[in-house]
């Protein structure tokens, strides 16, 4: 049963991505950065703009440095409530690519597919490190997921879920987390020459107008308070 499965790959990714998780410092210079800037934002009990030594920084938008903040302030400034974010996205990751397996072919291949996914090295030390790109992997996946939603049992509902994940992902890591995953999606209905999509005017309107909503608010508001 799905279910069973589900619960079946999160035990096994759990110890995957948590066992020792705060074990060990940070290393990567990236997990410096992120940290760093999360607990100058929970210092200064910012919620909108990141700090690095005191002043506006604008490397990477406010998602993953807000969701690092937020662990800080539930388990503390450490190691382990650094990677926290990660570690959750990586989880969520598997179970994505389980019911995208499962939807494009059947249980068998997503089972299969998340457990290949959640044994592969990089994947394990992306979701054990403070950095952005298990958040950012992991909401393109489910923006991908729930676009083939849409087309498989045509409703709007699931492509304006598919906007909205593309949006988080333009707040955690910039333009790519809509280009990339546009790109994708475009080539594919061009190689499946499926045209479907493209008649849904008010849908595609509709999506457009979620992903803004999500992702260009926080901008325009960097661009108000600091230019």
């Amino acid at each position: 049963k799905p279910l069973v499965l589900i619960a079946l790959l999160l035990a096994l990714s759990s110890y995957l991505f948590f066992f020792q998780l705060g074990n060990f410092a940070l290393t990567d210079p990236d997990e410096t950065f992120y940290a760093q800037t999360a607990k100058e934002m929970l210092k200064r009990g910012e919620w909108l703009t990141p700090y690095l030594y005191d002043k506006p920084q604008f490397e990477k938008p406010i998602l993953f440095y807000l969701l690092t903040e937020l662990s800080f302030k539930i388990f503390g400034v450490n190691e382990f409530a650094a990677r926290l974010p990660s570690a959750v996205f990586g989880l969520l990751g598997i179970v994505g690519m389980y019911l995208l397996g499962a939807l494009l072919f059947n249980k068998r291949v997503g089972l299969f597919a998340a457990l290949i996914l959640a044994t592969s090295i990089e994947y394990i030390v992306l979701s054990k490190a403070c950095v952005t790109d298990m958040v950012l992997a992991t909401f393109i996946l489910f923006g991908i997921l729930f676009f083939f939603y849409g087309r498989a049992k045509d409703r709007g509902f699931f492509y304006y879920l598919s906007a909205a994940a593309f949006g988080l992902a333009t707040l955690t890591k910039g333009p790519i987390g809509v280009i990339l995953p546009g790109f994708i999606i475009i080539v594919y209905l061009f190689a499946a020459r499926d045209s479907s999509v493209f008649k849904k005017g008010l849908t595609i309107l509709g999506a457009a107008a979620v992903f803004l909503v999500v992702a260009l608010p926080w901008y325009l508001a960097m661009y108000k308070l600091h230019g």
